[in-house]
């Protein structure tokens, strides 16, 4: 392959520096098989590289790309440099966001605080006919195959698929799902390959083995605590007594029994510990004492617990009420407890918090239980980042095989004149010395910045605690211009809104957006 054909593709008039090398090693990779990993700088244009490296491939039909990101707009990106390439080459793409963010049911949202639930109640409404969008589907299937043939063969956005499933009165995400199996470039979420439910679902509507796919990890360095994440569980206190609440109103015994004992297991472990602390347990005295109260094995016991919360919310679901259940909860989380038991890659604890909340943990202490099968599986990988060096341990965190890996340090395109860096000293958000005081000092010195600067400025925090604690000591009255705030737990929609909203003030004297290091 000459440097001409790939620069056919490429949406540019020309390479910036390091772009051409991208190219280039990307599509070695995807013609023989290989791994390239990328640490490149905000603003070098990775994707655009990536994209056009892959599209001599994408125009013979040889893959497909999977492109795994962790935020919507950095897949949605992937979507918009495809409408680049479009115009020199036909191609097909779709960016992908979950059920919850993809879901218009009112009901199912409202009973579902996390994608874990939304998942397990979405799946319930449909075998239940319950969903009236789901079965709108097939009641209004000529409007359906009007949408998807109007979008086949083009690079749609998950915004686009959400918002005219709403105006139809169809599932978004049901759409999505229909798009996905034809689609050239299939633009996701980590989570569509790290949990191992998920994952085997989302195979299926790609209508393909990975090892037919070019695999992109974009913004590569969360890849890690992401799979930890996945792999990781916890139940709280406050889970253990709703579901002896629940057992007594449904006169299960055996369950109220189980409930009670792990309350109790859990509450002698946490009695000694201090705010922050953490001690481990030993899962087969928990095991030996459920045993002994209930006369099951933790295994068996568990599996009914989760059994009879699914019956509990198939009934309240019946019923039009919110589909909850803490014995669900429950036995979900012991037979997680269960199968991970022994294994050295797992750590079970009970953990307080500062503000003395306890909770039970199955931690997860190696990515590579979730992230290994992709470097293993796919046709070929490229991870990349702005921050990835040192690469050995990167390759070894998340499991690239090293002898077919390449590595790419691409320079930055912006000229060092152009960047100032200072530092304040005298400030400090040590936990220790985090006071109203400290955080008013900080905020002087960030609103002196801002004011003084006639467009946009980005404050990011070392974390949501010290962004509140900002917030808190006044930070919005100092300022003379617009502050957007990325709140913990702000919906992914919330944040595309604000985003936009404050990008848009760039020309119009500026606005501050406050965020963390590790947000979105």
């Amino acid at each position: 392959m000459s440097v001409e054909e790939i620069e056919k593709f490429f949406p540019y008039p020309s390479f910036r520096k390091g772009q051409r090398e991208i190219a280039e090693a990307v599509y070695q990779a995807a013609t023989e098989g290989g791994h390239v990993v990328v640490e490149g700088p905000s603003g070098l244009g990775k994707t655009a590289a990536v994209i056009s490296g892959l599209a001599p491939h994408l125009a013979d039909g040889s893959i497909r790309v999977l492109y795994l990101a962790r935020t919507h707009r950095e897949l949605d990106r992937v979507i918009d440099e495809l409408r680049l390439i479009a115009s020199k080459l036909k191609v097909s793409g779709v960016s992908v966001r979950g059920k919850r963010e993809m879901c218009i049911n009112s009901l199912i949202l409202e009973a579902s605080p996390d994608h874990r639930s939304h998942v397990e109640l979405c799946t319930t409404a449909i075998k239940r006919g319950k969903c009236k969008f789901y079965e709108n589907m097939f009641a209004k299937d000529e409007l359906v195959d009007i949408l998807l043939s109007r979008w086949t063969g083009w690079p749609v956005k998950a915004i686009e698929i959400y918002e005219q499933g709403a105006r139809m009165g169809v599932c978004p995400y049901e759409i999505s799902r229909l798009l996905i199996s034809d689609s050239d470039v299939v633009a996701a979420s980590y989570l569509y390959v790290l949990h191992p439910y998920i994952y085997r679902s989302f195979l299926r509507s790609l209508g393909g083995i990975l090892g037919d796919f070019v695999v992109v990890i974009d913004e590569a360095h969360n890849l890690p605590d992401t799979a930890i994440s996945v792999l990781s569980d916890s139940i709280t206190i406050g889970t253990l007594k709703g579901a002896i609440r629940e057992a007594r109103i449904y006169e299960k015994r055996e369950l109220e029994n189980l409930a009670a004992t792990v309350l109790r297991f859990v509450e002698g472990v946490a009695e000694p510990l201090g705010p922050d602390d953490v001690k481990p347990i030993d899962v087969d005295e928990l095991s030996e004492e459920v045993l002994h109260s209930v006369g099951y094995s933790l295994e068996v016991i568990a599996d009914m617990c989760k059994g009879f919360g699914e019956y509990i919310k198939q009934t309240l679901l019946m019923q039009d009420r919110p589909p909850k259940s803490h014995l669900h909860r429950l036995g979900e989380f012991l037979l997680r407890l269960w199968e991970t038991k022994g294994l050295e890659s797992f750590l079970h604890v009970v953990s307080k918090d500062l503000k003395g909340r306890v909770k039970v943990e199955v931690i997860s202490l190696d990515p590579r239980d979730a992230t290994s099968p992709i470097f293993r599986e796919a046709r070929a990988t490229i991870s990349m980042s702005g921050t990835l060096k040192p690469f050995e341990a990167y390759v070894d965190v998340v499991g690239v095989p090293r002898d077919s890996a390449t590595f790419i340090e691409a320079p930055s395109p912006f000229p060092k004149e152009n960047v100032l860096a200072i530092v304040v000293r005298g400030v400090t958000t040590r936990f220790s010395e985090r006071s109203r005081s400290t955080y008013q000092q900080i905020n002087r010195i960030v609103a002196e910045a801002a004011n003084s600067t006639p467009c946009n400025t980005g404050v990011f925090a070392a974390s949501y605690e010290v962004l509140e604690g900002m917030i808190r000591a006044g930070l919005r009255e100092l300022l003379n211009k617009p502050l957007y705030v990325e709140w913990r737990g702000l919906p992914s929609k919330e944040t595309d809104k604000i985003l936009e909203e404050f990008k848009s003030m760039g020309s119009q004297g500026g606005a501050v957006l406050l965020s963390v290091q590790g947000g979105r």
